[in-house]
C-alpha cells in the first residue's frame, strides 16, 4: 500500500498524467502488488498498470522483464513513467535493465522496491538514478518485538499470535527535499 501511495503522489508532485506502471513480482506476494494497483486506481486517473508476476524475485528475470516491456512500448509509441518491483533484488535488475537501455519508452521512470536492501539504501541515498526508494520495516523494531515474544513465552505468557509492524518508506534526500520545497 505504501509503494502505491508513494507512486501517486510523485505522479501528483510531477504532473504525470494517465501514468504506465510496470509491477515486478513473483507470486509469494501476490498481495503486495494487488494493494500497489489497488492503491494507484483509486488515486491517479488514467494508470495504466500491467503486472508481471514471473520475475520470482530475481534480479536477471527483473531485468528480461523491463526490456521486454520497454520493447513492446516502443513498438506502440509509449512511455514507462514507474516500476513498482516487490522486492529489492528485483528492483535493483529493474536498475540494470533501465541503465542498459536506449529505449525511448524509458525516459524519467521512478522505481520503488521492497525491503530496504543496504545496496538499495545507498543507490537511493546517492540520488543519481532511477531507484527513488524502498518500503522498509525497522529491523531494530522487528528483533525487539521477537525477543518481547519470546520472553512473554519463556515466561508462560499470553503472547499475539502475529505481529506487525509499520514498514515505512526509505527515499532519496533530493525527493524529500523537492517535496517541502527545501
Amino acid at each position: 500500500m505504501l509503494a502505491g501511495q508513494w507512486l501517486a503522489d510523485h505522479f501528483t508532485r510531477h504532473e504525470v498524467c494517465r501514468p504506465h506502471v510496470l509491477i515486478l513480482a513473483g507470486l509469494e506476494q501476490v498481495e503486495r502488488q494487488r494493494c500497489c494497483a489497488e492503491v494507484l486506481r483509486s488515486r491517479v486517473d488514467g494508470v495504466s498498470i500491467v503486472v508481471d508476476d514471473s520475475c520470482a524475485f530475481q534480479s536477471s528475470r527483473a531485468y528480461d522483464a523491463v526490456q521486454a516491456h520497454l520493447r513492446e512500448l516502443d513498438a506502440q509509441g509509449g512511455r514507462l513513467d514507474a516500476l513498482f518491483c516487490t522486492d529489492d533484488e528485483m528492483a535493483l535488475g529493474a536498475v540494470d535493465a533501465l541503465r542498459g537501455t536506449r529505449s525511448p519508452a524509458a525516459g524519467d521512470t521512478v522505481i520503488i522496491g521492497v525491503d530496504g536492501a543496504p545496496e538499495v539504501l545507498a543507490l537511493i541515498d546517492n540520488g543519481t538514478g532511477p531507484l527513488r526508494a524502498t518500503v522498509v520495516q525497522d529491523s531494530r523494531r522487528l528483533a525487539e518485538s521477537a525477543i518481547h515474544v519470546l520472553e512473554r513465552m519463556r515466561q508462560g505468557r499470553a503472547t499475539p499470535k502475529q505481529t506487525a509492524l509499520r514498514p515505512e518508506i526509505h527515499q532519496s534526500k533530493q525527493t524529500v527535499q523537492s517535496d517541502t520545497g527545501k
